[in-house]
C-alpha cells in the first residue's frame, strides 16, 4: 500500500510539473500572439491614419495653392487696372471673407464695395443677397478682430510679424524612420510613431516646396505688380476662428492680407473625406506644430484625433492555437497512457501478491493434510481398515483438488504466453456431455448435492476442442459446488444443453445466493474473487472464470453470466 502510494504520488507530481510547464509555455505563446495581433491592429490604424492625413492635407493644400495664387491687388474692390476684383463675388466654399489691413490699422474687404462699386458688381451678375451676406460677415469680422486673445487684440495679433504668428516651419523638419528596424518589430508603436513623423515631414516638405513655387511663379496683373512682394500664408487662430495671414508690400507700403475661413464647414468636409478609413475621427486645433505631433496636418493647424480603439481582431483557430490544441491533446493522451500503465503495473503487482498468497494457502491445505494423514498411517496410529480407507479417500480428494489447481494455473500461464493450442474435432452435443458427465457428477456428489443434466439436442453436431470444453464445464461445476449451494438442505447443480439458430448453448446453474450486480463486471478478471467468496474463505485463487472465458473465446464461442431469479447461471456458447 505504501509503495503504491509512492508510485501514484510520484506520477501525480511529475504530471503536475509537466502540465504547469506546458501551461506556462502555452500562456506565453498566446500572449505573444495576442500582442502580435494588437500590433497588427495598431499598424493598420496607423496606416489608415496616414491615408487620412494625406487625404486631408491634399484638400487643404489645394485650398492654400488656390488662395496663394491670388495677386495682392485682388484684395481691393477696384484693382489698379480699373477692373472689379474677382473676389467681389466670393472666394470659394470654405472662405467666409477676404480682408486687408493697411499700415494705419484700417480694415477693408474686396467683398465690401462702396455704392458705385456695388452698382458695378450687381451689373456684372453678383447677387444682392450675396453682397448683403458679406456685409454681415464684415461686421462679425470686426467684432472678432476687436476681441482680446491672451491679452492682445485680434488686430494686434493679425498685424504682428507674420513669422511670429506660428513657427510653422517646424512641420517641415526632415525626419526618417530607422530603416534598420527588424521587420517583426515594425508593427510596434515606437516604429509606427517614427514612420508617422517621417510621413508628415515629407508631406510638409512637398507643401513648402509647392507654395514657394506658387509664390515665385505668380503672374503679375500689370507692370506695377512686379514691384510688389507677397509672403506665404501662415495660419492664425483667434479663439475658434481660423485665419490665413500673409504680408503684402505694395510700393513700399506694408499690408496684412487675410482669409477668414469657414472653420466648422472646412473641418466637416475634411472629416467626411476620410470616413472610409476613420469613421469616428475628429480634428482638434493646435497653436504650434511640434516634431512630436505625428498626427498634425501640415497645411492647416489641426491635429487628427482618432476615436477607434486598438483592439486585436478575433484570431480564430490560428496555426499556433491548432498546434497548442494538438499538443495539449497529445500531452493528455500521454498522461492518460502513463496513468493507465502505472495502474496496470500496480494492479499486476497487487494481483501477483494476491496470487502468491492464494496459491500458498491453497497448497498449504492439501500438503498439511498429506503430511498429517500419511504420518499417522505410517506410524500405525489409525486403527481399523474403515478409518484408514476414510483417510485415504480424503488424501485422494485433496490430491484431486491440488491437481485441479495446478492445471488451472498452468493452463492460464499457457494462455498468457500464447502457447495454448486448440485441437478441434467433430462430435455431437450428446457425446460431448456424456464424456464429461461422470466427472461432473462425481464432483457434485462430493458436496452431497443433486446433479441434473438436460440435453434437448443430443444429435446436434459441433466441432470443438473436447478437452477444452470439459475443462470449462468442470470449472463451472466446481465453482457451483463451492459457492452456489445453499447453506442448509440439499442443493442442486443443473446443466442444460440446447440449440438456437445453429449454435449450441450449455448452461450451468445453481441454487445459491447468486452474484451481486456490482460484482458481475469484475467477475471474469483474473485472480478476482467475489466479496462473498473472500469473506467465506472458500478455496480457489480466482482464475477459474477468467480461464473459462478465454478458453471459450479461443474455441470461437463465449462465456457469459445470465440474469436469473435465484442462484447464478453461466452460459457457454459453442460454434
Amino acid at each position: 500500500m505504501k509503495r503504491s502510494f509512492l508510485i501514484w504520488g510520484s506520477l501525480l507530481l511529475c504530471g503536475a510539473l509537466i502540465l504547469g510547464a506546458f501551461g506556462f509555455l502555452s500562456r506565453a505563446l498566446l500572449d505573444s500572439e495576442q500582442q502580435r495581433l494588437v500590433d497588427q491592429s495598431r499598424a493598420d490604424l496607423e496606416e489608415r491614419s496616414r491615408l487620412a492625413l494625406s487625404q486631408m492635407d491634399g484638400v487643404a493644400t489645394g485650398l492654400l495653392i488656390a488662395e496663394s495664387q491670388r495677386a495682392a491687388e485682388e484684395f481691393q474692390v477696384t484693382m489698379p487696372d480699373g477692373q472689379l476684383s474677382p473676389l467681389v463675388a466670393g472666394s470659394g466654399d470654405f472662405v467666409r471673407l477676404n480682408f486687408e489691413i493697411d499700415s494705419e490699422g484700417q480694415i477693408r474687404s474686396p467683398q465690401i464695395p462702396n455704392a458705385q462699386e456695388k452698382l458695378r458688381a450687381l451689373a456684372s451678375g453678383v447677387e444682392g443677397d450675396v453682397l448683403q451676406k458679406f456685409e454681415q460677415e464684415f461686421v462679425e469680422l470686426k467684432r472678432v478682430l476687436n476681441q482680446s486673445y491672451e491679452g492682445k487684440k485680434g488686430f494686434q495679433i493679425a498685424c504682428a510679424n507674420v513669422n511670429e504668428l506660428v513657427d510653422w516651419g517646424q512641420a517641415f523638419e526632415v525626419q526618417k524612420p530607422d530603416w534598420s528596424t527588424p521587420s517583426q518589430l515594425k508593427q510596434e508603436a515606437g516604429y509606427q510613431t517614427q514612420f508617422n513623423n517621417a510621413t508628415r515631414s515629407k508631406r510638409g516638405a512637398v507643401l513648402k516646396d509647392t507654395l514657394e513655387k506658387v509664390v515665385d511663379n505668380r503672374s503679375p496683373l500689370n507692370e506695377l505688380t512686379v514691384r510688389n512682394s507677397l509672403g506665404a500664408y501662415e495660419p492664425l487662430w483667434l479663439g475658434e476662428e481660423l485665419f490665413l495671414i500673409r504680408e503684402s508690400n505694395r510700393a513700399g507700403v506694408l499690408y496684412r492680407q487675410g482669409i477668414w475661413l469657414q472653420t466648422a464647414k472646412l473641418r466637416e468636409s475634411l472629416l467626411d473625406g476620410v470616413k472610409e478609413w476613420l469613421p469616428e475621427a475628429g480634428l482638434e486645433k493646435i497653436s504650434n506644430v511640434e516634431a512630436t505631433q505625428p498626427l498634425a496636418l501640415v497645411a492647416l493647424p489641426w491635429q487628427l484625433v482618432r476615436q477607434e480603439p486598438v483592439v486585436a481582431q478575433a484570431a480564430g483557430w490560428t496555426p499556433l492555437r491548432v498546434s497548442l490544441l494538438m499538443g495539449w491533446l497529445a500531452l493528455g493522451l500521454a498522461l492518460l497512457a502513463a496513468g493507465s500503465l502505472v495502474r496496470g503495473v500496480v494492479r499486476l503487482s497487487e494481483r501477483r501478491a494476491d496470487f502468491v498468497s492464494s496459491v500458498t494457502h491453497e497448497l498449504r491445505t492439501p500438503l498439511t493434510t498429506f503430511r498429517l494423514y500419511s504420518g499417522m498411517l505410517v506410524d500405525g496410529m489409525v486403527p481399523g481398515k474403515e478409518q484408514q480407507d476414510n483417510y485415504l479417500r480424503t488424501m485422494s480428494t485433496e490430491a484431486e483438488r491440488l491437481h485441479h489447481l495446478v492445471e488451472n494455473v498452468l493452463a492460464y500461464s499457457r494462455l498468457e504466453k500464447g502457447g495454448q493450442g486448440v485441437r478441434k474435432e467433430k462430435t455431437t452435443l450428446g457425446a460431448l456431455l456424456l464424456r464429461c458427465e461422470d466427472r461432473l457428477r462425481e464432483r457434485v456428489a462430493q458436496e452431497e448435492a443433486d446433479f441434473v443434466l438436460v440435453n434437448e439436442e443430443p444429435e446436434f453436431e459441433i466441432e470443438t476442442d473436447i478437452s477444452g470444453v470439459e475443462q470449462i464445464l468442470f470449472n463451472l461445476v466446481d465453482n457451483a459446488c463451492k459457492y452456489g449451494l445453499p447453506e442448509s438442505g440439499r442443493g442442486e447443480v443443473r446443466i442444460e444443453a440446447q440449440v438456437k439458430k445453429g449454435e449450441a448453448f450449455v448452461r450451468v446453474c445453481d441454487q445459491g445466493s447468486g452474484i451481486r450486480f456490482s460484482e458481475r463486471r469484475r467477475l471474469f478478471r483474473p485472480f478476482h474473487k467475489s466479496a462473498l467468496a473472500a469473506a467465506s474463505s472458500k478455496p480457489g485463487v480466482g482464475l477459474g472464470l477468467s480461464l473459462c472465458r478465454r478458453l471459450a473465446r479461443m474455441l470461437g464461442g463465449d462465456l457469459t453470466i445470465e440474469k436469473v431469479q435465484q442462484g447464478a447461471c453461466f452460459q457457454l456458447k459453442l460454434r
